[in-house]
């Protein structure tokens, strides 16, 4: 994919001070449950929420077989409202990752959330590659997932500089940012000085974890629905 243009790079799902939900992926007897999924995802719709993400850590991706997963992207985009809609990709063999993010964009996903997915542990260097190859044939903006907690891949300034210089990247979603206000905004800082201007930052967690991030300078709050999403009424059948 060639470069995003700066003038277009954050309109995808992670534009500032956006809050981007990622529910969780229900299953019934070992099996994708699309009604309760469907429901979800009006739910949140109907929320309030400026972007919804399909299938990442809280959707628990790499349980689904692939028909599975693009099953829960095609039910995501149907029952989104015309939000953008954020889709996970990761998996342990690049070719998956690459024939799941050209399925999200058939499906008309708005971008992809890439991790680190690896059975052992990548060097740097194997980080950046897989970006760069799976950006290229991706068909859709990419978003770099940094989940240490589920991937055990641990990165840093380094890698994230060069991550957000690779080409079709527009974004990062980061771990949490140290707790306190100066702690978080020198955090905050560090990275901005890293990427490239126009590099859209989003931090994942709960609590006061997404909003101390945004007030600390980054931009997306990415998270699993809170009560009120989960418990919105889903819109109302224009039929009757």
């Amino acid at each position: 994919m060639a470069r995003v243009p700066s003038s277009e790079r954050n309109r995808h799902v992670l534009h500032p001070d956006r809050s981007v939900r990622l529910p969780l992926t229900p299953l019934h007897d070992d099996t994708l449950d699309e009604e309760a999924f469907a429901t979800l995802i009006d739910r949140l719709a109907a929320s309030g929420v400026d972007s919804i993400g399909a299938l990442g850590s809280t959707g628990c991706y790499p349980c689904l077989s692939p028909s599975e997963r693009d099953r829960a992207v095609a039910i995501t985009v149907a029952h989104a409202g015309g939000l953008p809609v954020l889709v996970g990709v990761g998996a342990l063999r690049e070719s998956d990752v690459v024939a799941r993010a050209r399925a999200a964009a058939r499906a008309g996903a708005a971008a992809v959330l890439l991790p680190a997915l690896a059975y052992h542990e990548l060097t740097d260097d194997e980080v950046v590659g897989l970006v760069e190859r799976v950006a290229a044939r991706a068909d859709l903006p990419v978003v770099v997932y940094d989940n240490p907690g589920t991937t055990h891949q641990v990165m840093g300034l380094p890698l994230y500089e060069r991550l957000a210089g690779v080409d079709g990247v527009v974004a990062l979603k980061l771990p949490t940012l140290p707790h306190g206000p100066e702690a978080a905004r020198a955090a905050a800082q560090a990275l901005r000085s890293v990427v490239p201007e126009g590099t859209s930052l989003g931090v994942g967690g709960d609590g006061a974890d997404g909003p101390g991030a945004l007030l600390a300078g980054l931009d997306a709050w990415c998270s699993p629905p809170d009560r009120r999403a989960a418990r919105a009424p889903p819109p109302r059948d224009p039929r009757g």
